[in-house]
């Protein structure tokens, strides 16, 4: 679902219009900084202008329910002026841009007020986008998708909240009341706080049309990307994900948190309110989504809040809980050891962390270096490095990760505007040189990328998943008010730019950007066909090779790695439920309770997708014996090794070992 839009997750800036020159200088250096930086830079012309004019529109036009094409032609006088007004350092039809938008808020405003008198009718056959919906057409096609937003809300939440959909007649009249409620309070924040959005937005839409990821970060959002990429931080202890029914779920406790502490919150309970000490209430059923909790949770000004949880047993449960300075679990490695007729490691690595201005020394590839010492001590014959869902972090960390795995040897090829260079491993020696398997999926990208594709270039790993996210490029952070390389010692109050500044290729010189890195054994995911990648975003840089190929010799261990043909991983069923997914995505949502309740259904029984066998008993590597003694530590420990033990992939990797190490 869209992200729905709340105060928390705005971006603050300090200035009103009445001070133009602000957003106008920032806007000129952005401008200065991306032609001087970046890896293509764009000539500031017609071109650009009417590009950054409509992704301005799409940013400021939430779901495309405040205004359509037909209402912003009034503004259309913009579109081929914006690299005029950039040049001479003139933003005030900003001000006729606000002027505007508030007057469609308002036109939203009465909309919805009209829409609470009115009932749950779903039609014959209405879609609500997957994907990106765009713009209505015309003031008709606006409407309608306004009724439609408020359709696939009601029907969501049903799903969310784990009502039946049999008795929508009698619980959609209180639903359809409820997120008109949330609407009218969102509405409400974002005229006071419109301003604001309307800069940020702009100078991003300036940012995109180069790239998918170079973005103006102001000062507040820069300290939530340090965080990001760190692994220690203020924290309640609580990890959240939304599962593919929409509920917010706990995934995880974090050992020797203020959650964990109160040995009263469990994984796997579903959260549907937080209470905040400014105040602010988010209802996570009924209106608020994982991004609004999420923006509010890295309030570094939040201290305390009141969880409200629903227990498995459906009984509901409000805890207090303080935020304390703990090392990020669901950032950080984690270790297990699966035993059965081979013992095999098994390392799951969300992130390439590191930490940020801290005398705490914290490094992912560090922590795999621990973690491989204690496994090489239990005798493993094999290690699973599990990089799904890993969206990258510090490249450094990613290149010292791959010589834990290469002893020498160029690992990759990076190019800038003017040269290309080869990264080679810094250290001789490496830490482990057993068979290794990495696993990936459309959610591995950037650094998780260039390290499975090093892996298999150098023919030190077989890759099995689906086709990665296909990102190859590298991002450099700078200053805004004098476009150097950002420095820790620069005031953190200062606005950052991230600009693409290079991309990355294989040691063959092929490129992996756009089209991921291909797995040697295909074992799809859910993911396959629910999440976008790379090529769907607008403005990727094209996918291209160079001439210029790095030395290295592939590797060769002890014992030769052999690949096990494709049909014997056993994933039809898997595959055939995924399919069949897919169609039912293919058109959008269906805008009915009975499709809802198919899709239900269908993602119940995804989730419900179980190895047929016990082959392995699972240990988890205790970094920490004192967390034993902590109730909720072994609980979240118990369900870290159920989830791995019900895991079809795991279950079908660990089948390959077993298969190839007998045959030797």
């Amino acid at each position: 679902m869209k992200k729905i839009l709340v105060a928390a997750a705005f971006i603050f800036v300090s200035h009103l219009y009445a001070q133009p020159v602000s957003i106008a200088r920032k806007a000129s250096q952005t401008y200065k900084a991306l032609q001087q930086h970046h890896y293509t830079p764009r000539k500031l012309d017609d071109s650009l202008s009417n590009q950054v004019y409509q992704q301005f529109l799409k940013a400021i036009n939430l779901n495309g329910l405040y205004f359509s094409k037909e209402d912003a032609a009034v503004l259309s006088h913009h579109q081929f002026k914006i690299d005029d007004y950039i040049s001479s350092e003139n933003t005030k039809f900003l001000t006729e841009i606000s002027s505007f938008l508030q007057i469609q808020l308002q036109d939203y405003l009465q909309f919805l007020k009209k829409e609470e008198n009115t009932t749950v009718v779903f039609p014959e056959e209405a879609y609500w986008p997957v994907g990106d919906a765009g713009i209505p057409e015309d003031k008709e096609s606006l409407k309608a998708r306004r009724v439609n937003f408020i359709l696939v809300e009601v029907l969501m939440r049903t799903m969310r909240s784990g009502k039946d959909f049999n008795q929508m007649s009698s619980i959609a009249p209180g639903l359809k009341k409820a997120i008109i409620n949330h609407q009218i309070e969102n509405i409400s924040d974002f005229k006071t706080n419109l301003n604001a959005y309307i800069e940020n937005a702009f100078l991003n839409a300036l940012c995109l049309v180069h790239d998918p990821h170079s973005a103006f970060l102001s000062a507040s959002t820069f300290q939530k990307f340090k965080h990001s990429l760190s692994s220690q931080s203020l924290s309640f202890g609580l990890v959240f994900e939304k599962d593919w029914l929409g509920r917010i779920i706990i995934q995880n406790i974090i050992p020797g948190s203020s959650a964990q502490k109160t040995d009263s919150l469990f994984v796997g309970e579903q959260l549907t309110q937080v209470v905040f000490e400014n105040g602010v209430s988010l209802d996570l059923v009924n209106g608020d989504d994982v991004q609004d909790l999420e923006s509010m949770l890295d309030d570094p000004t939040i201290k305390t809040a009141t969880f409200t949880v629903i227990s498995a047993a459906r009984s509901v449960k409000k805890v207090k809980l303080n935020k304390t300075s703990i090392n990020i679990q669901e950032n950080t490695v984690s270790a297990f050891l699966l035993k059965g007729p081979v013992t095999i490691g098994y390392m799951s690595l969300p992130s390439f962390y590191t930490q940020w201005q801290s005398d705490v020394f914290m490094s992912s590839a560090n922590d795999v270096a621990k973690a491989l010492i204690k496994m090489k001590q239990e005798n493993i014959q094999g290690l699973i490095l599990d990089l799904r869902n890993n969206g990258g972090g510090s490249l450094t960390e990613a290149i010292d990760l791959l010589g834990i795995f290469i002893d020498q040897g160029g690992f990759f090829q990076v190019k800038s505007k003017t040269e290309v260079s080869t990264v080679k491993d810094p250290t001789r020696g490496i830490i482990y040189d057993g068979p290794l398997v990495v696993m990936i999926n459309k959610g591995s990208a950037s650094a998780a990328e260039l390290v499975a594709a090093t892996l298999q270039d150098h023919k030190r790993a077989i890759l099995t998943g689906s086709t990665s996210y296909g990102k190859a490029t590298i991002q450099t952070l700078f200053n805004l008010h004098n476009a150097e390389p950002y420095s820790d010692e620069i005031d953190e109050e200062n606005d950052v730019l991230k600009i693409t500044s290079q991309k990355t290729y294989r040691a063959t010189g092929a490129s992996y950007q756009m089209k991921g890195v291909i797995p040697d054994i295909y074992l799809p995911d859910a993911g396959t066909y629910l999440y976008d990648s790379e090529k769907d975003l607008s403005f990727v840089l094209a996918n291209d090779s160079i001439s210029r190929k790095t030395y290295y010799t592939p590797f060769t261990g002890k014992n030769p790695w052999k690949v096990s043909s494709q049909e014997n991983i056993r994933q039809t069923e898997l595959s055939e439920a995924l399919s069949n997914l897919n169609q039912m995505l293919s058109k959008g949502l269906l805008l009915k309770p009975e499709y809802f309740i198919r899709l239900q259904k269908m993602l119940m029984g995804l989730e419900s997708q179980v190895p047929p066998e016990t082959l392995y008993q699972i240990d988890g590597l205790h970094y920490d014996k004192s967390l034993t003694t902590f109730n909720a530590y072994n609980i979240i420990l118990q369900q870290d090794i159920k989830n791995l033990q019900q895991s079809p992939y795991v279950y079908e990797v660990y089948k390959l070992f077993q298969n190839n190490l007998s045959s030797r």
